[in-house]
């Protein structure tokens, strides 16, 4: 399925990144794709589960996760550059 990925960084990040990027929150957080719920139930996709990222460049294996959006096929990712290539 194709769908829009829109790179960005979340507060959680922000706070998380003092604490330093090699520490389990922070890949946690930089880890983690938000799913529209409606997308992700048909998906048959539940919290938890493992994404597969393409494009172009690379690709990342990311956990999903439900997060209310007022759009479909619309996923929110964190934006890690040197970690994960696909943004």
């Amino acid at each position: 399925m194709k769908m829009i990925l829109i790179p960005g960084r979340s507060a959680k990040q922000g706070t998380s990144l003092n604490h330093g990027k090699l520490k389990e929150e922070y890949i946690e957080t930089t880890s983690t794709l938000e799913m529209n719920p409606d997308d992700m139930q048909k998906l048959k996709l539940s919290d938890g589960d493992s994404v597969r990222l393409k494009n172009a460049t690379g690709e990342a294996l990311v956990k999903c996760i439900a997060k209310s959006q007022e759009t479909y096929l619309l996923a929110w990712r964190l934006f890690l550059m040197d970690r994960h290539p696909v943004n």
